[in-house]
């Protein structure tokens, strides 16, 4: 199965050990569809049947309720207990959309790294060779659509001729106008080359009433987990979801323009200096299609992500405004740590107390640092809480802090304090 059924179950089901310890709820539709799951990961084929039954009473107790990856979730199990006309019927389901909720096409369900595994007992049926030779032809016409939108997106207008302005006029004009078009979408996929043989994606989301005659203020999301995440040919609306929700309203509702670049283990902000470049490349890219206040440019990230927000504040400040991270590693890991750079610049962190993947007392020891220099550096301790904070509700008011922040601040291009990289 798709790797974000996994976090969804770590998300909001406490696991169990014992078979019978599971409930089957039926006050709502997604209690029922998350007990579903949580059955379908035992080997038991019994237990594999107890779960499509309960998926199909989901579907027959709440119609309206019904989400695609749902039925992509039952279409699996179906075909895990070769039930291969009920697996045939969700998944020629999910085949067909253009994209489910998520963002993902409907041809990613058969094509996909995860394929193999999930419908492997279907695969000698001729119904399966249909749907792939179909899913071929979907997927050709998907990626040539994102290049479609991706020029789109890069489309500007051309260069008004000048020559007849007068000074005063020519002045004004300069001044004033600007080449950027109104853009069709709210969502982009953008394709990002890495080097010769290596490219990534990263996703744009853009306030509901973008106008090309305002500049924007734009926060990068930097993921974390960047060992266990892969590169992408495309990014989808996910990243608009789950703990990211928290950023998505507030950004829509004060007009930020929001970006999700894609790392993995050898390119990215973090680990080795082979990504770093990544996040400075695709802020020159996108003030090519938008138009965005230089002086407002942010970056955020969780865990390995705010490690690389950090690790921009050490070393590569100048095109931002200021710099936030949610359990932060403070550390730079290649390239050494500019400390002094912070004077130039802000970050605030967002730290708990029981994170054992990076100790509050690694927090605690660069905050008497940070505050014998007099730095713009802000610890907020959250008590109660693990590494992944942003998970719970209660991290809505951190939320708050940072968006009060970035609405606020602005980068002096010209600081009276300057760190040693700036």
């Amino acid at each position: 199965m798709k790797p974000f059924a996994i976090v969804i179950l770590i998300l909001f089901i406490t696991a169990t050990s014992c078979k019978k310890q599971v409930v089957i709820p039926e006050e709502s539709y997604t209690a029922m569809v998350e007990a579903a799951y949580q059955l379908s990961v035992d080997k038991d084929s019994l237990i594999q049947v107890e779960a499509l039954e309960m998926y199909e009473t989901a579907f027959t107790k709440f119609p309206d309720s019904i989400t695609d990856y749902s039925i992509y979730e039952a279409s699996v199990v179906a075909s895990q207990i070769k039930t291969f006309d009920k697996a045939f019927s969700y998944l020629e389901h999910t085949a067909k959309l253009v994209e489910d909720e998520m963002g993902f096409p409907g041809w990613d369900y058969i094509l996909g790294e995860y394929a193999d595994e999930d419908y492997k007992n279907l695969m000698q049926d001729s119904r399966w060779l249909a749907l792939y030779e179909t899913a071929l032809n979907d997927r050709k016409q998907f990626f040539e659509r994102l290049k479609a939108e991706e020029r789109e997106f890069f489309n500007t207008r051309k260069n008004e001729d000048t020559s007849i302005l007068e000074a005063e006029e020519l002045y004004h004009h300069l001044k004033t106008s600007n080449n950027y078009l109104p853009k069709k979408q709210q969502d982009y996929s953008i394709a990002f080359k890495i080097n010769d043989t290596t490219s990534t994606s990263y996703f744009v989301h853009l306030p509901k009433s973008y106008t090309p005659s305002k500049k924007y203020t734009v926060l990068f999301y930097l993921h974390g987990a960047v060992r266990g995440n892969a590169l992408s040919v495309f990014e989808t609306k996910l990243n608009l979801m789950y703990d990211n929700k928290r950023y998505t309203k507030r950004a829509d509702a004060n007009n930020v323009i929001l970006v999700f670049p894609k790392g993995n283990k050898d390119f990215n902000w973090m680990l080795k200096d082979d990504g770093f470049f990544m996040v400075p490349e695709i802020v020159k890219q996108l003030k090519m299609a938008l138009n965005i206040d230089d002086n407002k440019v942010f970056v955020s990230g969780h865990s390995n992500g705010a490690t690389g927000s950090f690790s921009y504040l050490m070393k590569q400040p100048t095109a931002f405004a200021g710099f936030y991270g949610f359990n932060t590693y403070p550390k730079v890991f290649t390239g050494g740590t500019f400390i002094k750079n912070v004077l130039s610049r802000s970050f605030i962190n967002f730290s708990t107390d029981q994170d054992y993947y990076y100790p509050p007392n690694a927090n605690d020891s660069l905050n008497v640092l940070m505050a014998d220099l007099k730095a713009d550096y802000k610890d907020h301790r959250y008590n109660g809480f693990p590494h992944w904070f942003p998970a719970f509700e209660e991290s809505e008011p951190a939320y708050d802090i940072l968006f009060d922040d970035v609405l606020h601040r602005k980068r002096q291009p010209f600081p009276k304090k300057s760190g040693m990289g700036v």
